[in-house]
């Protein structure tokens, strides 16, 4: 008699929507006559009015790291602990290189550089075994070769910066630019599907 096991995975997949400087500008005024001099460009605002992205780019797959292995038992077992949650999760890039290691408890960028960037989270969705993490990276944050990423979990409300906040939840480096080189002129939105299933 066979017996059927079950494992939980974790299959990320990521894209990233580019959008230049002419479509930041057509959005921002857009978005002013419609929701005044508050508003800000995100990859929600570019896609309600129909602004797609010049470019897209894909990468697949990244480790959870051992304290992002800790705190989801801990959290299986309400042992406390921050979750996923907007206002909780930044996504990193950054431009460093070499491999993604359990034990990372940071970017591979040096830290505090501007070589890196966290940018919080603007939407976390989790649907059946799919979760769904974005940010939008405006034009004034970010600017460097694309060669990691992570997300970070902290207290709320984190905000934007080039330090991680608490826990590094996950990691994936590579070189060569996988995701792109992002400049002062692009807004970009960095999207995270992962698959528990």
């Amino acid at each position: 008699m066979s017996v059927r096991t079950e494992q939980m995975v974790w299959r990320p997949r990521v894209v990233v929507e580019k959008w230049d400087a002419d479509q930041v500008d057509a959005l921002l005024r857009l978005g002013r006559e419609q929701d005044g001099p508050g508003f800000l460009p995100v990859a929600a605002a570019f896609h309600r009015f129909g602004i797609r992205p010049v470019e897209t780019a894909q990468d697949e797959g990244n480790l959870v790291t051992t304290a992002g292995l800790a705190r989801a038992a801990s959290l299986l077992i309400a042992g406390g602990g921050q979750a996923l949650s907007v206002g909780a999760v930044r996504i990193g890039v950054g431009n460093g290189s070499g491999t993604a290691a359990a034990t990372d408890t940071d970017l591979s960028a040096a830290s505090g550089s501007t070589n890196r960037w966290f940018q919080p989270a603007s939407s976390i969705t989790a649907v059946n075994d799919i979760i769904t993490v974005v940010a939008t990276f405006p034009t004034g944050n970010a600017n460097f070769q694309w060669n990691e990423w992570g997300f970070d979990i902290g207290t709320p409300t984190v905000s934007a910066g080039s330090t991680v906040a608490a826990v590094l939840f996950n990691h994936k480096t590579g070189t060569g630019g996988a995701l792109g080189t992002k400049t002062s002129a692009q807004a970009w939105a960095f999207t995270t599907t992962a698959d528990l299933g």
